[in-house]
């Protein structure tokens, strides 16, 4: 019976002594690394709104600064255009994305110029598990999934100025 106790005894110790604290600390972690992107985020989208282009150099130092956070991030673009028909009163929006977007920045190596009036959102979620999702796997024997919220930023171009 002594034996099972300091079994038992040693379990709730490492327990208690360095699973919660990891756990504690890789969700601190996991806090700040999500605001940091959320402000790369910000930062990118009011760019891109303030000056009316997404150049190559500007998406290049997005994914960099990204990288900073050492996980996998996907990124979705889109930009919503209206155009009005004056002379049935009518008005459209078309909607350009991630895919074209990038042929025109990346591969033709020009802007993609936005408009004023133009709406562009900026989405971006983590691929990669951190160690806070892996431990709680373990920890959960696989039965709880943590939720991954892609971080959403957009908002009306403002000015064209190039």
């Amino acid at each position: 019976m002594k034996s099972f106790s300091f079994v038992a005894e040693f379990i709730i110790t490492v327990v208690l002594l360095f699973l919660v604290p990891v756990l504690f600390f890789s969700y601190e972690r996991e806090i700040l690394m999500q605001g940091y992107v959320q402000s790369q985020v910000i930062y990118f989208t009011d760019c891109i709104r303030n000056t009316g282009y997404i150049s190559e150099n500007t998406y290049k130092e997005f994914k960099r600064q990204l990288a900073v956070s050492k996980h996998v991030y996907e990124i979705e673009m889109a930009v919503y255009e209206t155009y009005k028909n004056t002379g049935t009163k009518e008005s459209f929006v078309f909607g350009t994305y991630t895919d074209s977007i990038l042929e025109t920045v990346l591969n033709k190596k020009s802007w993609y110029i936005l408009h004023q009036g133009d709406f562009l959102r900026v989405s971006v979620r983590r691929k990669d598990k951190t160690l806070l999702e892996r431990m709680l796997h373990v920890l959960t024997i696989g039965r709880k999934e943590v939720e991954n919220i892609p971080l959403q930023y957009g908002g009306m171009v403002r000015d064209e100025c190039f």
